[in-house]
Parts: structure tokens; C-alpha cells; sequence
């Protein structure tokens, strides 16, 4: 037991060792539309840009001060306002655009927005 924090602070400390902007990061993400794939986890993401899972998590934690989860539900969320603007909203439901941007479950799609934007996608539509 007294291992588990001590492997726990090695890695918060190979923050250090990883080579990568932050905003490349965000970039690709969104150009490929990695964001979009309702089944993204930290291992396909990691496959997807040619880098260990773990390396990956200690570099979003440090960079953006967010989980993993946190960090595609933040780009999520901005998309699905790009697609607002783009007035996508004409043609989608709320929940078919949310489910365009990648989340899979209502629920967590409210939640993330609310997080982001500090209201609800029906309060931010009426007010575009």
C-alpha cells in the first residue's frame, strides 16, 4: 500500500517529460473530428495521435487542469455551439446535434453544457 502513492506522484511528475503543444492537441482533435466518435476513450485517443494513454491523461491533466472526460466533453460542448452558429439547430434537434458532436447520452450532454456555458442549450438557442 504504501507503493500506490509513491507510483501515484512518479507519474504526476512525468508531466515533465511529454513533448506536445497543447493547442496541436486541440487542433487535431478537431480537424480530424476525433471529438465526434460517441465511443472516444483516453486509449483510442492515445492510438489516434501515436502516444501512451498514460501520457496522454498526465499531459491533459496538466495542460487543461482536466480529466480526461472533462477535456472532450469541453470540446464537445464548443463544437456543438460552432454548429449553433452555423445554424445547424434549423435542421437537427438539440439532442441530434449533441449526438453529432459525440456525446451519447442526453443527460451527460446537459450536464457538460450547463458546466461549460453556465446555462441550458434551450436558453443559449433562444438567445441567439
Amino acid at each position: 500500500l504504501k507503493e500506490v502513492p509513491q507510483k501515484r506522484r512518479s507519474f504526476a511528475n512525468m508531466n515533465h517529460e511529454i513533448e506536445m503543444d497543447p493547442d496541436a492537441l486541440v487542433k487535431t482533435i478537431i480537424e480530424q473530428k476525433i471529438y465526434s466518435n460517441a465511443n472516444l476513450n483516453i486509449r483510442v485517443l492515445s492510438d489516434q495521435i501515436n502516444m501512451p494513454y498514460y501520457k496522454v491523461s498526465a499531459f491533459i491533466h496538466s495542460a487543461f487542469n482536466q480529466n480526461f472526460n472533462e477535456f472532450i466533453n469541453s470540446i464537445r460542448v464548443k463544437e456543438f455551439i460552432n454548429e449553433l452558429h452555423q445554424n445547424s439547430h434549423q435542421s437537427l434537434t438539440i439532442k441530434g446535434l449533441a449526438n453529432k458532436v459525440g456525446f451519447k447520452s442526453t443527460s451527460a450532454f446537459y450536464k457538460a453544457f450547463k458546466k461549460e456555458t453556465g446555462t441550458t442549450p434551450s436558453k443559449y438557442i433562444d438567445v441567439l
